[in-house]
């Protein structure tokens, strides 16, 4: 990974200082004006954790979660006054950005 020059911890020093919203749009900005410039290793690790994570719910030794009880767990956790944040629905920085695929009503926990 490249060294953050001074001009750019200066970005980023500002870009800090930006609303949520705001940030989100500069980073999804960002990610999508990298385009194909990929990095071949972290592409390669990345292919190699999908097909080992595959193989472990094809062979069943993944434990896979409702998405009901993940949720009620991770609310479980959060003080009371915030679990209301969470079922509102955010905008998508950019609409036009393909969502990714969902695997299912199931998530795989990880330990």
């Amino acid at each position: 990974m490249a060294q953050m020059t001074a001009e750019v911890s200066k970005l980023l020093e500002q870009s800090l200082s930006l609303s949520v919203e705001e940030q989100e749009a500069l980073a999804d900005s960002l990610i999508s004006s990298l385009g194909d410039k990929v990095d071949e290793g972290v592409q390669a690790a990345w292919e190699a954790e999908v097909a080992k994570r595959l193989a472990e719910l094809d062979s069943g030794r993944a434990k896979t979660t409702s998405w009901d009880e993940v949720r009620q767990r991770n609310l479980a956790k959060l003080p009371g006054g915030r679990r209301s944040d969470l079922t509102r629905k955010l905008p998508r920085s950019n609409p036009d950005r393909p969502r990714t695929p969902a695997l299912g009503p199931r998530f795989v926990e990880y330990t």
